[in-house]
This record gives structure tokens, sequence and C-alpha cells, in this order.
């Protein structure tokens, strides 16, 4: 079921349009570092270039291992940065592969790390408790190519597998006040730059879930167009959109787009106090949710490709 959306107005928790300095950014947020580690399953294989090709320049590799096990692994830590990614903001401008953590959500990251952490060990145990058979059916498979060196033992295989979990935030302005005038301003002017990349890619991140969001419900409530026939509307189709709508707040604080706002606003009125059974069965209230999700669509079109119109500036952090 849907559940009814609060009547929160939009401006609470965001910023107005003006001047974001470093120091706002990392007041309201910090960087989340998750590093995940495996064993490495990928050997290279020497001795199989062709005739005439220098070995150097080609690189034949195996597969030392395959079983569902390990793939459980694999989805698992890619579950987890994609629920951290409905939380957070990405942050290349900074750190490749981090994400920006709205303090307001913080305790909300703190649950879904918890349960990560624990899903993830009992894949990783698992793995472990099946990995003498998948030995022995990769030594099968690969034949002659089969390489026992390529197979640590049982015992060290839990320490191939591991998570990392850092938070940090910065103070850059502050930590320059002791800096000579020109290491300080070519640091500041760089920070500069990276701030404003930063906060542009969160906005940007922000504009495209919610378009996918939008799409992807409006072409649910759409006719087939081939049949006519009406699809069906599964709940995920519409939570995803409500999950969305829920942590909009908390994350816009931090990218500060007034734009987009208004369109989450938006979306917050057309789908207040509508429950999903009505929606897959009552037809005007379909009709009137699509139209209603067309014109955000159509806004939405417009703003994706709109130049940022928020500044960024240090200047007011500088020490005197």
């Amino acid at each position: 079921m849907i559940q009814h959306l609060q009547e929160t107005p939009v401006s609470v928790g965001e910023p107005a349009a003006g001047t974001t300095t470093a120091a706002d950014l990392w007041k309201q947020a910090v960087a989340l570092v998750i590093e995940t580690r495996r064993m490495g399953i990928r050997r290279i294989v020497t001795g199989h270039a062709p005739d005439g090709a220098d070995p150097e320049m080609v690189r034949v590799s195996k597969a030392i291992l395959d079983g569902p096990e390990y793939r459980a692994i694999v989805r698992c830590d890619h579950r987890l940065r994609a629920e951290v990614g409905k939380l957070g903001l990405p942050i290349s401008a900074y750190f490749k592969g981090a994400a920006v953590i709205p303090v307001a959500l913080l305790d909300e990251v703190e649950d879904r790390l918890e349960a990560f952490q624990a899903a993830r060990q009992a894949a990783v145990e698992a793995f472990i408790a099946a990995y003498p058979a998948m030995v022995e059916r990769a030594r099968a498979r690969l034949g002659p190519l089969f390489d026992p060196a390529d197979y640590p033992p049982v015992e060290a295989l839990a320490g191939l597998f591991g998570v990392r979990v850092q938070y940090l935030t910065f103070d850059l302005p502050g930590v320059l006040q002791h800096c000579s005038e020109r290491a300080r301003r070519r640091a500041m002017a760089e920070g500069q730059a990276q701030l404003g990349e930063a906060i542009q890619e969160m906005r940007r991140h922000l504009r495209e879930a919610f378009a996918g969001l939008v799409t992807h419900l409006r072409d649910r409530l759409a006719p087939d167009p081939v049949t006519g026939a009406r699809r069906t509307l599964r709940a995920s189709s519409v939570q995803g959109l409500l999950e969305f709508l829920d942590t909009f707040g908390a994350r816009n604080a931090v990218a500060g787009d007034a734009d987009l706002a208004a369109l989450v606003g938006q979306a917050r009125a057309l789908l207040a106090g509508v429950e999903l059974p009505e929606l897959r069965t009552d037809e005007a209230l379909r009709q009137a949710v699509q139209a209603g999700l067309d014109g955000i669509t159509a806004q939405l079109d417009e703003l994706l490709v709109a130049p940022p119109r928020r500044r960024y500036d240090w200047a007011e952090e500088e020490a005197p």
C-alpha cells in the first residue's frame, strides 16, 4: 500500500538560492567511503599469445572459480552501494566512489550498513563452506590450465574478504590559514572549483534519479501502446518514487536545487493520499496521476539541460 505523504513544505531544510561555501556543505553532510575487498578470481595465463604476437601486448586470463556463493557476495556489495546511493549524493570531484551523506540521514545509513555487514558475513561464510567443492569443479573445467598455486588454503580465505567504512569531513580554509599567502590562494582557488563541480554533480544526480523514477511510473500507468491494455503496476514502481520524495529534503539541503524542489513538491501533491490498490483499479485515478506526471516530465526535460543558477564561493571563509 502506498503510504500517505505528509504535507511538508518543500522549502523546509533546503537553502535558498544564493552562495554556498565549503563550511555550509560540511556542516550539513559528511563523506562516506566504503571499500569492499574480495578474493580475486581471475588470473593471467602465460604462454598463450598467438604466434607472431608480442606476449607483452596480449594478456589471456582465466576464471579460477565460478559459483553462486561467490556471486552472492558480489551482489551483496552492489546492493549496498545501491542502497547508500538512495540516501547519499555523488562527490567524485573530491573522491571517486565516495558519497555525501546528509547528517539527517546518518542513522538510516548506519542501519543499512549494519544489515549489510551481517548479510555479507553470512555470504562469505557460505562461500568458504563451498570453497573445496568449487576448487574441484574448477580442476575439472580448467583441465591443463588448472594450477593449484592459484588457490589459497581455506584457512586464509576469511582474510581475503573485508569491508572498510570511513566518514570524512573537511575544513580546508581553516587548515590553510597557517599556510603562506601564495599556497593558500592557490588551494582556495582549486577548492572553489572542486566545490562547484561537486554540488553540480549532486544536482545532476538528483535530477536524473527523479526523472527516471517519474518516467518509469508514468509509463506503467499508461496503457500498452500496441494492445491498449492496462499495464501491471507493481509496488516497486511506486515505492521507488516515494522513497526519493521521503529523502529529498535532507539530500537537497546539501545540493540546494530550488528548481527541482518545486517539481518534487508537485509530485508530493500529486501522490498525496493515493494508495496502490486504487491506482491499480481506478482508471480515472490512473489517468489523473499519469497526466500530472506528464506535466512534471515536460518540466524535467527542460531542467535537465538548464544551466546552473547557484554560485559557490569560499571568499567569506578566507582567513583575515
